[in-house]
Protein backbone atom coordinates (compact mmCIF):
# COMPACT_ATOMS: atom_id res chain seq x y z
CA UNK A 1 0.00 0.00 0.00
CA UNK A 2 0.84 4.06 -0.62
CA UNK A 3 1.14 4.36 3.13
CA UNK A 4 3.99 1.37 3.86
CA UNK A 5 5.92 3.10 1.11
CA UNK A 6 5.55 6.69 2.99
CA UNK A 7 5.97 4.75 6.45
CA UNK A 8 9.38 3.40 4.98
CA UNK A 9 10.44 6.71 3.69
CA UNK A 10 9.61 8.70 6.98
CA UNK A 11 11.53 6.39 8.74
CA UNK A 12 14.70 6.78 7.21
CA UNK A 13 14.31 10.46 7.62
CA UNK A 14 13.95 9.85 11.68
CA UNK A 15 16.38 7.42 11.54
CA UNK A 16 19.42 10.43 11.88
CA UNK A 17 17.47 11.69 14.30
CA UNK A 18 17.44 9.42 16.97
CA UNK A 19 20.80 8.32 16.15
CA UNK A 20 22.30 5.33 14.45
CA UNK A 21 23.29 3.64 18.11
CA UNK A 22 19.85 4.31 19.27
CA UNK A 23 19.21 0.94 16.57
CA UNK A 24 20.96 -1.39 18.71
CA UNK A 25 18.25 -0.92 21.84
CA UNK A 26 15.10 0.70 22.26
CA UNK A 27 14.85 3.80 23.96
CA UNK A 28 12.33 4.83 26.42
CA UNK A 29 10.34 8.03 26.53
CA UNK A 30 12.21 9.20 28.86
CA UNK A 31 15.99 8.51 27.64
CA UNK A 32 13.94 10.68 24.26
CA UNK A 33 12.86 14.04 25.91
CA UNK A 34 16.38 13.98 27.63
CA UNK A 35 18.40 13.27 24.58
CA UNK A 36 16.18 15.85 21.76
CA UNK A 37 15.34 19.06 21.92
CA UNK A 38 11.94 20.06 22.38
CA UNK A 39 10.97 20.82 18.64
CA UNK A 40 12.63 17.70 17.28
CA UNK A 41 10.67 15.45 20.30
CA UNK A 42 7.41 17.42 19.40
CA UNK A 43 8.05 16.30 15.81
CA UNK A 44 8.57 12.94 16.33
CA UNK A 45 5.55 12.46 19.01
CA UNK A 46 3.30 14.19 16.02
CA UNK A 47 5.27 11.42 13.37
CA UNK A 48 4.55 8.51 15.76
CA UNK A 49 0.69 9.73 16.57
CA UNK A 50 -0.08 10.34 12.80
CA UNK A 51 1.11 7.33 11.37
CA UNK A 52 -0.27 4.75 14.13
CA UNK A 53 -3.89 6.56 13.54
CA UNK A 54 -3.98 6.55 9.97
CA UNK A 55 -2.44 2.85 9.20
CA UNK A 56 -4.86 -0.25 9.48
CA UNK A 57 -5.67 -2.04 12.44
CA UNK A 58 -3.38 -4.30 12.08
CA UNK A 59 -0.67 -2.34 13.16
CA UNK A 60 -0.21 -1.78 16.69
CA UNK A 61 1.87 -0.14 18.59
CA UNK A 62 4.29 -2.82 18.38
CA UNK A 63 4.87 -2.47 14.95
CA UNK A 64 5.38 1.47 15.97
CA UNK A 65 7.66 0.20 18.46
CA UNK A 66 9.76 -1.39 16.06
CA UNK A 67 10.17 1.47 13.24
CA UNK A 68 10.71 3.94 15.16
CA UNK A 69 13.49 2.07 17.65
CA UNK A 70 11.04 2.89 20.70
CA UNK A 71 9.73 1.15 23.36
CA UNK A 72 5.71 0.20 23.50
CA UNK A 73 5.55 2.55 26.66
CA UNK A 74 7.28 4.96 25.16
CA UNK A 75 5.16 5.12 21.47
CA UNK A 76 1.88 4.71 23.87
CA UNK A 77 3.32 8.29 26.21
CA UNK A 78 4.34 9.80 22.83
CA UNK A 79 1.02 9.42 21.02
CA UNK A 80 -0.66 10.65 24.79
CA UNK A 81 1.70 13.27 24.95
CA UNK A 82 0.68 14.26 20.86
CA UNK A 83 -3.12 14.39 21.95
CA UNK A 84 -2.35 16.44 25.63
CA UNK A 85 -0.56 19.05 23.80
CA UNK A 86 -2.03 19.81 20.75
CA UNK A 87 0.16 18.44 18.29
CA UNK A 88 -2.61 16.69 15.97
CA UNK A 89 -5.52 17.76 14.75
CA UNK A 90 -9.01 16.51 16.09
CA UNK A 91 -9.91 13.66 13.40
CA UNK A 92 -6.45 12.25 14.18
CA UNK A 93 -7.15 11.90 18.00
CA UNK A 94 -10.95 10.74 17.10
CA UNK A 95 -8.76 7.88 14.86
CA UNK A 96 -6.48 6.73 17.32
CA UNK A 97 -9.23 6.56 19.85
CA UNK A 98 -11.35 4.37 17.63
CA UNK A 99 -8.30 2.38 16.68
CA UNK A 100 -7.45 1.76 19.99
CA UNK A 101 -11.23 0.48 21.18
CA UNK A 102 -11.25 -1.43 18.22
CA UNK A 103 -7.96 -3.19 18.87
CA UNK A 104 -9.38 -3.76 22.63
CA UNK A 105 -12.46 -5.15 21.27
CA UNK A 106 -10.96 -7.61 19.09
CA UNK A 107 -8.60 -9.23 22.06
CA UNK A 108 -12.15 -9.00 24.38
CA UNK A 109 -15.17 -9.16 22.58
CA UNK A 110 -17.75 -6.40 24.40
CA UNK A 111 -14.52 -4.69 25.94
CA UNK A 112 -13.49 -1.25 24.71
CA UNK A 113 -14.97 1.22 27.38
CA UNK A 114 -11.65 1.68 29.19
CA UNK A 115 -10.00 2.73 25.57
CA UNK A 116 -13.11 5.21 25.58
CA UNK A 117 -12.71 6.55 28.78
CA UNK A 118 -8.95 7.09 28.76
CA UNK A 119 -9.44 9.39 25.29
CA UNK A 120 -12.06 10.93 26.69
CA UNK A 121 -10.08 12.46 29.27
CA UNK A 122 -6.90 12.67 27.53
CA UNK A 123 -9.17 14.97 24.82
CA UNK A 124 -10.56 16.85 27.63
CA UNK A 125 -6.93 17.57 28.99
CA UNK A 126 -5.98 18.91 25.38
CA UNK A 127 -9.28 21.32 25.52
CA UNK A 128 -8.51 22.56 28.84
CA UNK A 129 -5.04 23.47 27.86
CA UNK A 130 -5.91 25.02 24.68
CA UNK A 131 -8.60 27.06 26.45
CA UNK A 132 -5.79 28.11 28.96
CA UNK A 133 -3.06 28.90 27.04
CA UNK A 134 -5.74 31.32 24.73
CA UNK A 135 -5.33 34.94 24.67
CA UNK A 136 -7.15 36.89 27.36
CA UNK A 137 -8.79 39.01 24.61
CA UNK A 138 -9.95 36.19 22.51
CA UNK A 139 -11.27 34.85 25.74
CA UNK A 140 -13.24 37.81 26.57
CA UNK A 141 -14.65 37.94 22.56
CA UNK A 142 -15.71 34.61 22.41
CA UNK A 143 -17.11 34.56 25.95
CA UNK A 144 -18.97 38.14 24.91
CA UNK A 145 -20.13 36.73 21.38
CA UNK A 146 -21.41 33.26 23.20
CA UNK A 147 -23.81 35.18 25.28
CA UNK A 148 -25.07 37.78 23.21
CA UNK A 149 -25.56 35.06 20.38
CA UNK A 150 -28.86 33.23 22.42
CA UNK A 151 -29.98 31.73 19.16
CA UNK A 152 -27.00 30.58 17.57
CA UNK A 153 -25.73 27.32 18.73
CA UNK A 154 -22.33 26.05 20.69
CA UNK A 155 -21.35 24.03 17.79
CA UNK A 156 -21.41 26.75 15.29
CA UNK A 157 -19.68 29.42 17.67
CA UNK A 158 -16.74 27.02 18.28
CA UNK A 159 -16.62 26.05 14.28
CA UNK A 160 -16.21 30.06 13.40
CA UNK A 161 -13.31 30.27 16.21
CA UNK A 162 -11.80 27.63 14.81
CA UNK A 163 -12.55 25.37 18.38
CA UNK A 164 -14.11 22.08 19.70
CA UNK A 165 -17.05 22.64 21.68
CA UNK A 166 -15.47 20.98 24.34
CA UNK A 167 -12.86 23.79 23.99
CA UNK A 168 -15.35 26.35 24.11
CA UNK A 169 -16.80 25.06 27.65
CA UNK A 170 -13.42 25.15 29.08
CA UNK A 171 -13.01 28.95 27.53
CA UNK A 172 -16.28 29.64 29.27
CA UNK A 173 -15.34 28.35 32.52
CA UNK A 174 -11.87 30.07 32.41
CA UNK A 175 -13.78 33.58 31.76
CA UNK A 176 -15.89 33.09 34.42
CA UNK A 177 -13.70 32.25 37.38
CA UNK A 178 -10.63 33.97 36.50
CA UNK A 179 -12.82 37.29 35.92
CA UNK A 180 -12.57 38.10 32.81
CA UNK A 181 -16.02 38.21 31.69
CA UNK A 182 -18.17 40.87 33.44
CA UNK A 183 -20.65 40.00 36.07
CA UNK A 184 -23.28 40.43 33.27
CA UNK A 185 -21.74 38.38 30.65
CA UNK A 186 -21.68 35.64 33.61
CA UNK A 187 -25.44 36.09 33.70
CA UNK A 188 -26.31 35.95 30.64
CA UNK A 189 -24.66 33.12 30.01
CA UNK A 190 -26.53 31.13 33.02
CA UNK A 191 -29.63 32.82 31.78
CA UNK A 192 -28.52 31.06 27.95
CA UNK A 193 -27.82 27.21 29.66
CA UNK A 194 -31.52 27.49 31.24
CA UNK A 195 -33.38 28.42 28.09
CA UNK A 196 -31.69 25.58 26.18
CA UNK A 197 -31.39 23.43 28.94
CA UNK A 198 -34.06 19.75 29.10
CA UNK A 199 -37.37 20.61 31.14
CA UNK A 200 -36.22 17.48 33.06
CA UNK A 201 -37.45 18.15 36.72
CA UNK A 202 -34.00 19.41 39.03
CA UNK A 203 -32.20 20.05 35.40
CA UNK A 204 -32.54 23.96 36.22
CA UNK A 205 -31.61 23.66 40.12
CA UNK A 206 -28.21 21.78 38.72
CA UNK A 207 -27.24 24.51 36.55
CA UNK A 208 -27.94 27.41 39.46
CA UNK A 209 -25.84 24.91 41.59
CA UNK A 210 -23.07 24.77 38.68
CA UNK A 211 -22.49 28.68 38.33
CA UNK A 212 -23.09 29.30 41.59
CA UNK A 213 -19.79 27.20 42.40
CA UNK A 214 -18.48 29.04 39.44
CA UNK A 215 -19.22 32.22 41.06
CA UNK A 216 -17.83 31.16 43.94
CA UNK A 217 -14.42 30.21 42.20
CA UNK A 218 -14.71 33.66 40.79
CA UNK A 219 -15.12 35.61 44.27
CA UNK A 220 -11.91 33.67 45.44
CA UNK A 221 -9.74 34.78 42.51
CA UNK A 222 -11.09 38.03 42.57
CA UNK A 223 -10.05 38.23 46.48
CA UNK A 224 -7.00 36.58 45.73
CA UNK A 225 -7.74 33.64 47.52
CA UNK A 226 -6.97 31.54 45.06
CA UNK A 227 -4.86 31.50 41.55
Amino acid sequence: MWYNKYIIIETFKLINLLGEKSMNKKRTYKQLTKSMNLNDFNRLCKKVAEQYATSEERFSISYFSDMFNITKSAANNMIEYAIVNDLIEDYIVFKIRDKAVANQRLKCRGAGSSSEVKYARLYARRCKNIASLMPEKYVKEITLDFALNREVTKQTIATYYGISTKTLDFVLVRAIEKNIADDTTVDMIEARSIMNASTECGVTDAIHNYFNGLRKKREENKNGISL
